[in-house]
């Protein structure tokens, strides 16, 4: 069942930006037991490495440059210590990307646009986006 079918498109949106993200998985138990649905809390990182199942370096990158951390415990998105133009889980500089990724319809301070807005960067330009934490990633 899809999250939207059992929550709504507007909640499960809500869910899925302003909060760590949501799934919905279905359990499938002995016959004895009858079958129930249970939503389960995934983090970002279970997020980030699904997303880029594909792109695996890209889930490392997302480790080395925020920790699998979209936003900070207050709830405000992620800010980088060294850049603080540079926000959420993969680090997107504003100060460079943000007009762009409000054209291509991306909100980098969700975590859905920010991974988005990270996958059309790759496809453009590889890695060289994250050049500066490649010691951290570049290793693993």
């Amino acid at each position: 069942m899809l999250a939207s079918a059992h929550f709504g498109a507007a909640d499960v949106k809500a869910m899925t930006q302003e909060n760590p993200a949501y799934t919905i998985d279905t359990v499938t138990l002995s016959e004895n037991i009858e079958s129930k649905e249970l939503v389960t809390k995934a983090t970002v990182e279970d997020v980030v490495k699904d997303y880029f199942r594909d792109i695996p370096v890209l889930a490392k990158v997302a480790k080395c440059e925020s920790e699998y951390r979209q936003v900070t415990e207050s709830g405000a998105v992620l800010r980088g210590t060294q850049n603080p133009f540079d926000v959420g889980v993969m680090q997107i500089n504003e100060k460079y990307h943000l007009d762009r990724a409000e054209k291509l319809g991306m909100n980098i301070y969700t975590l859905s646009g920010n991974l988005d807005y990270a996958r059309a960067l790759y496809k453009e330009n590889g890695t060289a986006p994250w050049s500066a934490s490649k010691p951290c990633w570049g290793n693993e």
